[in-house]
């Protein structure tokens, strides 16, 4: 794998890590006020985490061992 490559994998993930945790208590604080309970917020947060998770899902690309070593 080239230097350049896990560099930007690096840099990407950790974007997407301090993005996350910025926008996480905003997403909450919003939640908390249309539901009325933190807890709630939380479970409805988390709710909408695993969907996306699920639905990305598929999009993941299975490579075999020969094409990793190829790219």
């Amino acid at each position: 794998m080239e230097y350049r490559k896990r560099g930007r994998g690096t840099g990407l993930w950790i974007a997407s890590f301090f993005l996350g945790q910025f926008l996480c208590p905003l997403a909450l604080l919003t939640l908390k006020s249309v539901t009325g309970q933190l807890t709630t917020a939380v479970g409805a947060l988390g709710l909408a985490s695993a969907l996306v998770a699920a639905g990305l899902l598929p999009l993941l690309r299975r490579t075999s061992p020969q094409e990793a070593l190829q790219a």
